[in-house]
């Protein structure tokens, strides 16, 4: 015979008549009963036909899936992660243009400074724009402003900073310099950039 009916007794509940294939291992826990298979404590003993067994102990509550799906930081774009971390956005450099960025971000949480941004009107049209000197002060505050508003837009982890980055070497051209070997922008010093914004 290898299978027989038992029934199961746990707590108030009585379970009749289960059947129990005894050529299979015992099952790692009653699937009726939500009983943990690590408390199950089962003991090998022969069992004959309409034996009652009695289980012992409390149902462990059933896991809830999650209401949100996991997603992982290595699948996510740059934009979720800033987001997901609540990271700043920051500007992205262009070749010994680190001393700007330091710069434009440190002076990005003055008060005042923003305040006086908050104010200035930005050319609303081409014409308007156009009729802006590019090496004037105005239009470094006006690229500023933009800047600074893009960065607040939250859709970027990295703002390109490449039209400032243009007016400064316009308005301030000591900062335009360029390495004759690499061709690239040369080392600035963040303290001489702040002090040439005042």
């Amino acid at each position: 015979m290898s299978t027989v009916k038992v029934n199961v007794k746990w707590g108030k509940k009585k379970y009749e008549k289960i059947e129990v294939d005894l050529a299979e291992p015992p099952p790692s826990s009653n699937p009726s009963s939500s009983l943990s298979p690590r408390r199950d404590g089962q003991t090998p003993i022969k069992v004959k036909n309409n034996a009652t067994f009695m289980m012992m102990g409390s149902a462990d509550s059933l896991p809830e899936a999650p209401k949100h799906e996991t997603k992982f930081l290595e699948d996510m774009t740059d934009t979720e992660a800033a987001a997901a971390l609540s990271l700043p956005t920051g500007i992205e450099n262009f070749g010994n243009t680190c001393y700007l960025n330091a710069t434009l971000q440190c002076l990005k949480v003055v008060p005042e400074l923003r305040s006086a941004l908050g104010s200035y009107h930005v050319p609303a049209t081409r014409a308007e724009l156009m009729d802006t000197d590019t090496a004037s002060p105005q239009s470094l505050t006006r690229d500023l402003k933009m800047l600074y508003l893009m960065m607040e837009s939250g859709q970027d982890i990295r703002i390109p900073s490449m039209l400032f980055l243009h007016t400064l070497h316009a308005v301030k051209p000591e900062f335009a310099h360029k390495d004759e070997k690499t061709g690239s922008y040369k080392q600035q010093d963040a303290h001489e950039c702040g002090r040439h914004g005042q």
